[in-house]
């Protein structure tokens, strides 16, 4: 905001001066948060092998109790089984079923093709984000755009903050070339991501690559939510748009609907994403499998 602009008369404003000051102030607009209630997280697919150490006396907690291993930065202290440890002479720390869901991904998709709907996209990502942190898992982000931008799997509140700063400046961004974005999904990040990950896409599924991107996803075993930020109705503007306009609306529309069938054969959970509508004061979720 600036420059700043003063200007000052004398009491019968016969004379006025006004002078121009080169100030200029910076803002960032925080992405909104919806709090939510539950999210389809599968825990039986993200347990690891447990502790190897042998424990017959812990203190339970709200989740399922695993094992004891070995302390690791980042551990809580009120976790540290201090009987393990003095038998063992090694810091160890009781692990719990939610402490292992550490292979949880959010892939938020801000291409060209999302900037309809970017601002419901960004909320679906920082509310999943902010639920999955909420409930001890660590959690990766991996935005497609321009680049393949990744913020390594962490937990706790800090990751959270990453997630919003990075989510704070997104703009909608694609590579000039679609072999190169093409490269970047299927070639790069595919690989990359760990076998039988549970993963949170955030997607409208505008763009074709994407949509072979998921279907390649699937293929590897992991579980997968999709997350479609949609807007309530368009009829409004439908109704004051051209013939051209409304008639590539119901193609799209036409085109959705086959994405969508193609999507529920691949064993997908489709939660459509409705935060501003009138109908909707939270998101409607369609189960496909």
């Amino acid at each position: 905001m600036g420059p700043a602009v003063i200007k000052s008369s004398d009491t019968f404003f016969l004379h006025s001066y006004v002078r121009e000051y080169q100030i200029h102030n910076s803002f960032a607009v925080v992405p909104a948060l919806l709090k939510l209630k539950t999210l389809p997280v599968i825990r039986q697919r993200l347990l690891p092998e447990t502790g190897n150490i042998p424990s017959l006396v812990y203190k339970g907690r709200d989740f399922d109790f695993q094992g004891v291993r070995e302390y690791q930065e980042g551990d809580e202290f009120r976790a540290i089984n201090w009987r393990v440890t003095a038998k063992y002479n090694i810091l160890a720390t009781n692990e719990y079923a939610f402490d292992q869901a550490a292979r949880m991904f959010i892939i938020f998709d801000h291409t060209t093709s999302t900037k309809r709907v970017l601002e419901e996209g960004v909320m679906a990502a920082l509310s999943t984000a902010e639920y999955l942190i909420s409930q001890r898992n660590k959690v990766g982000f991996i935005a497609i755009g321009e680049f393949v931008e990744e913020i390594p799997a962490a937990p706790g509140k800090r990751q959270l903050l990453r997630i919003n700063e990075f989510l704070i400046d997104t703009r909608c961004s694609y590579p000039s070339h679609d072999e190169v974005f093409n490269i970047r999904l299927h070639k790069r990040l595919l690989p990359s991501i760990p076998p039988n990950s549970q993963i949170f896409l955030i997607s409208p599924l505008y763009n074709r690559i994407m949509i072979d991107f998921l279907q390649n996803l699937a293929k590897k075993g992991h579980e997968i939510t999709m997350l479609i930020p949609r807007l309530e109705d368009d009829k409004e503007t439908t109704e004051i748009a051209s013939k051209a306009t409304s008639l590539a609306n119901a193609l799209l529309t036409l085109d959705r609907a086959y994405v969508m069938r193609q999507i529920s054969k691949l064993g997908i959970t489709q939660i459509f994403w409705y935060p501003f509508g009138p109908k909707y004061e939270t998101i409607k979720v369609r189960r496909t499998k």
